[in-house]
């Protein structure tokens, strides 16, 4: 959040690539200048539809969300497809 609502639009390659974005600390936005709603809509257009999560991990606002994709996205694709049936 310290770099600015202008980290989406760098389009680094772990924005561009990463499976989920995660934008933490979002109660410090309005002390630091960064504008929530300009860092959703340059993430959409950077990102091409893939996952951003906005969060706020010291009071856990939409932090489920991260361990729901993790569990669903990640461990259990990983998962042979037999695993899978058992589960």
């Amino acid at each position: 959040m310290t770099g600015g609502d202008k980290y989406p639009r760098k389009r680094g390659l772990g924005i561009e690539n990463c499976d989920l974005l995660v934008i933490n600390k979002i109660d410090i936005a309005p002390f630091v200048g960064a504008d929530l709603k300009i860092m959703e809509r340059d993430a959409k257009i950077v990102r091409n539809g893939k996952p951003t999560v906005f969060v706020n991990s010291k009071t856990g606002q939409d932090v489920d969300e991260v361990v729901s994709f993790i569990i669903k996205d990640v461990l259990f694709d990983a998962l042979p497809k037999a695993s899978k049936r058992r589960i």
